[in-house]
C-alpha cells in the first residue's frame, strides 16, 4: 500500500487537514507571544517575521465587509471545499492533497476571523524595494492547495485528451 493509497479515507484526509491546521495556529500563537506587532524581526537579508493583522482577504481585499460577513464568507466556502474532500471518493492525489491543504488553511483563517476579527499573518518576503505581502502558513496551504487542484485538472485534462485520441 502507497502513500496514495493511504488518503483514500475520510479519517486520513481529515488527519491530512488538521495538520495543516496544527502548524498555522502553532505558528500564529508563536508569533503573537514572541513578536511586537507592526515590527519586523529580520531572519535573513530577504525574510522577515512582522506580526500584523488582516480584516480582509487575499492581501486586505474586502476588508470593508467587515469580520461577520468575510466569517460567513469562509465559512460557506470552508464547508463547500470541506464536503467534496469528504465525498470526492476514490480521487487522484493531487486533488486529494489540494483539498487537503485547502480545507486545513481556510478553517485556520476562519478561526482567526472569529477569535480576533482578523487573520493573524507573521511571514514576509522582501528584497531591496520589493515586499511581498505578509502571509502565514493557512495562506501557504491554500496556495499549494490550489495548484494542487490545477495541476489535477490539468493531468486530468490531459489524460482524457490522450484517451480520446487513442479511441479515434
Amino acid at each position: 500500500m502507497t502513500w496514495r493509497d493511504e488518503i483514500e479515507g475520510w479519517q486520513h484526509r481529515f488527519l491530512g487537514a488538521a495538520v495543516v491546521l496544527f502548524l498555522d495556529q502553532g505558528t500564529k500563537q508563536l508569533a503573537l507571544s514572541g513578536l511586537p506587532r507592526e515590527e519586523s524581526l529580520p531572519l535573513l537579508p530577504f525574510l522577515s517575521l512582522t506580526l500584523t493583522g488582516n480584516p480582509g482577504i487575499a492581501f486586505s481585499r474586502l476588508d470593508a465587509w467587515g469580520p461577520s460577513l468575510l466569517s460567513l464568507l469562509s465559512g460557506f466556502l470552508t464547508l463547500i471545499f470541506a464536503v467534496w474532500l469528504l465525498r470526492s471518493g476514490p480521487a487522484g492525489w493531487r486533488l486529494v492533497l489540494g483539498l487537503m491543504f485547502i480545507v486545513g488553511g481556510a478553517v485556520g483563517n476562519l478561526l482567526d476571523r472569529l477569535r480576533y476579527g482578523e487573520v493573524i499573518d507573521f511571514v514576509h518576503f522582501h528584497l531591496g524595494n520589493w515586499s511581498f505581502p505578509v502571509f502565514n502558513v493557512a495562506d501557504t496551504g491554500l496556495t499549494l492547495g490550489a495548484v494542487c487542484l490545477v495541476w489535477d485538472f490539468l493531468h486530468e485534462r490531459g489524460k482524457s485528451v490522450i484517451d480520446k485520441d487513442a479511441g479515434e
